[in-house]
């Protein structure tokens, strides 16, 4: 049904839908085969597929509107709490809650210290955005500092591969200096770290 629908046009206006669907469609297999790549039949396979969907979605919206909106990323970082405390318990994963929660605190914290100093690189909405993903990067490893070797390198990651993205972009576009969201950047780190965390640690 998604492959179809790429064909379709609109319905109020009668005008082809565009790339926005079959990009968004491509963007979320390829983020769901590299994450199942990583996990296999493992139980946290599940949180981190619906990680990969939450992300996919907030990067589209945060190109088009240049937000990323609490509708959706607060009820993100609470059900995360909640699937990460009860699936660490059911897998006697109890250390990895622990580096959870200390990853959100170093990704939120970066993030959020950067919106201090200089609020126009980075919104408020990144910065809850940050607590998320630092919540799942550092379930990844259950030794804590581990875990935020793990979000330094994500970070480092994203804030690479947001200066080249917004060069690209002001190059192409060649309209002077435009502001580009800095949230798919986040996102695009996230999974790229999560899908190879083990090559990045040597394990």
């Amino acid at each position: 049904m998604p492959v179809l629908s790429w064909f379709t046009s609109c319905e109020s206006c009668g005008n082809h839908k565009g790339l926005r669907y079959p990009l968004i469609d491509l963007t979320l297999a390829a983020v769901f085969a590299m994450v199942a790549y990583r996990f296999g039949a493992d139980i946290r396979l599940l949180p981190y597929l619906g990680l990969g969907a939450v992300l996919v979605a907030l990067s589209a919206i945060d190109v088009e509107t240049h937000l990323l909106p609490n509708v959706i990323v607060w009820p993100s970082i609470w059900a995360s709490l909640f699937i990460i405390f009860v699936v660490s318990g059911l897998v006697d994963y109890e250390e990895g809650i622990n580096s959870a929660l200390i990853g959100a605190a170093v990704f939120g914290g970066f993030i959020g210290l950067s919106h201090l100093a200089y609020e126009r690189g980075m919104g408020r909405g990144d910065v809850k955005l940050a607590v998320l993903l630092g919540l799942f990067v550092g379930w990844l490893q259950p030794d804590t500092l581990t875990a935020v070797r793990l979000v330094l390198y994500t970070i480092i990651i994203a804030l690479f591969g947001g200066a080249l993205g917004g060069l690209a972009y002001n190059a192409v576009r060649r309209r002077g200096r435009a502001e580009i969201p800095f949230g798919p950047a986040l996102a695009a780190a996230t999974i790229v770290v999560v899908a190879v965390s083990p090559s990045l640690l040597g394990t």
